[in-house]
């Protein structure tokens, strides 16, 4: 599953809008933390812990870099 993460004022502003996607445990569900934590894989291969109400899911056939979501006019 494709997420983009919207991160807050302190997120690094690398990670601000850019694709993730869960990381998932060998039965094949998403690794979920107690408190509404949750791990993820970003595109460029590093791997974090995020809140998961910052994680908003994309459509499978709508895959966007996070280039081109700033870009957008």
């Amino acid at each position: 599953m494709e997420y983009k993460y919207l991160g807050d004022r302190m997120t690094d502003a690398k990670l601000r809008g850019s694709l993730c996607s869960a990381v998932r445990r060998s039965d094949g569900k998403c690794i979920r933390g107690k408190n509404g934590n949750m791990l993820v894989q970003f595109e460029s291969g590093k791997t974090a812990v995020v809140i998961a109400r910052l994680l908003r899911k994309l459509k499978p056939n709508n895959k966007q870099t996070s280039n081109e979501n700033l870009h957008r006019e």
